[in-house]
């Protein structure tokens, strides 16, 4: 991980650890102090943290500034909650072919094939939603549920 935009007040070198991959300690933050009417805002960027799986509301982010490491707390946000929430992504690639292309009553069997481009993770769990455009109809629900093959390609 990497933080950068630090304010001049803040140290060019700070220390920073990760620990059990969700709390960052930067210790050396402020070597020469920081007082908000002289030096401004605080604002500084990391790289190198994942975004969540989900589009769920995150928890919130807690930060506080402390005078020691874990010790003798100085300041703390306690606002309303700093969360997040991601979007879900459109990198879903897909195919559908039926195998009877005739228009009128005929029945046809649906063939979807795709895959996620990139580093998308789908939880082990995860549901598969299918909405099809009116056109199509579904006269026999316990046919198409009982034919429904497995979904492939993954591993548990």
């Amino acid at each position: 991980m990497s933080i950068t935009n630090m304010p001049k007040f803040m140290s060019k070198t700070p220390t920073v650890k990760v620990e059990f991959n969700r709390q960052v300690l930067i210790t050396n933050a402020f070597p020469n102090g920081y007082n908000p009417l002289t030096d401004g805002q605080i604002t500084f960027s990391m790289f190198g943290i994942h975004n969540p799986i989900s589009t769920a509301v995150t928890e919130s982010f807690k930060i506080a500034i402390y005078y020691e490491e874990g010790v003798n707390e100085v300041t703390r946000y306690i606002g309303p909650g700093i969360t997040f929430q991601a979007t879900p992504s459109d990198k879903l690639s897909l195919k559908v072919t039926l195998s009877e292309k005739e228009t009128g009553d005929k029945l046809s069997k649906l063939l979807i094939e795709g895959e996620t481009e990139g580093s998308i993770p789908i939880g082990q769990g995860s549901y598969l939603e299918l909405y099809m455009p009116p056109a199509f109809n579904v006269t026999n629900s316990d046919r198409v549920e009982s034919s429904c093959t497995a979904v492939s390609g993954f591993s548990d």
